[in-house]
């Protein structure tokens, strides 16, 4: 009974790989460009604009947030509506996966492994929630606001 139950289950999941795979494909460059801008800004502000490694990586970081942001919310996702929420639902992501990233790096640390190849682990997981979560931000629509029954008034 099981294998019958575990065959439909991996068809429905190969459905909706195939369904989403366009937006997990603009998902990933998106994420890989965010990261290379990052990267790059963190070094030629440290190395070439002379700037301390704390605000060197904070410019940087902030500066590929908002990166981020703008192409996973246009192309992406291809979201048109309800910004403020979308920027207030991505800051709280963001700040969930910081300190989510500090739990699993410390963690790892203490299992014995090195910082780097700890950050590196912990990229895995949120990367594949960030996804879902992405997708399920980026997709709310502004509700209208219910004033109530519209009455005429014969005139």
């Amino acid at each position: 009974m099981l294998a019958a139950e575990v065959k439909p289950a991996r068809m429905r999941l190969q459905g909706a790989i195939r369904r989403h795979s366009a937006s997990i494909v603009r998902y990933l460059i998106v994420g890989g460009t965010t990261f290379a801008l990052d990267f790059g800004l963190l070094v030629s502000f440290k190395e070439v604009a002379h700037v301390s490694v704390y605000v060197a990586a904070t410019l940087s970081y902030l500066i590929a947030l908002g990166f981020n942001f703008v192409l996973n919310r246009v192309w992406t996702f291809a979201a048109r509506t309800s910004l403020e929420v979308h920027v207030t639902l991505y800051i709280l992501l963001v700040i969930v996966n910081w300190l989510t990233t500090l739990v699993l790096i410390g963690a790892f640390q203490r299992l014995g492994l090195n910082y780097e190849l700890a950050k590196l682990i912990s990229i895995a997981p949120i990367l594949t929630w960030n996804y879902l979560l992405y997708k399920m931000i980026f997709s709310i629509r502004k509700q209208p606001v219910d004033v109530g029954p519209t009455v005429v008034r014969p005139t």
